[in-house]
């Protein structure tokens, strides 16, 4: 599980938040009584589905095979023909 806040914390959706309370507040079955309600419940659950996701990619980046990983080594002939085909712009 993921404690505390960081820089690098991922934001959650206002769209998506804004969306879920609505549909909440318009169901016929709602058991929540005001919009106040129903903003806070979603929040809840989109909050809830942000850290299922981080957790879901820690996991598979943990259990991810490295030695599969493909290492960017040009030649020297290749990177000179880029260079000299003004292709290069100073990235």
């Amino acid at each position: 599980m993921i404690k505390g806040k960081t820089k690098s914390t991922q934001k959650v959706s206002k769209r998506a938040v804004m969306k879920r309370a609505w549909a909440i507040f318009k169901q016929k079955l709602s058991n929540f009584k005001s919009f106040s309600e129903c903003l806070a419940r979603a929040w809840k659950v989109e909050k809830e589905n942000l850290r299922d996701r981080i957790e879901k990619a820690i996991k598979i980046y943990l259990n991810a095979d490295m030695s599969t990983t493909v290492a960017f080594c040009p030649s020297p002939e290749s990177m000179q023909a880029y260079y000299n085909s003004n292709a290069y712009k100073g990235d």
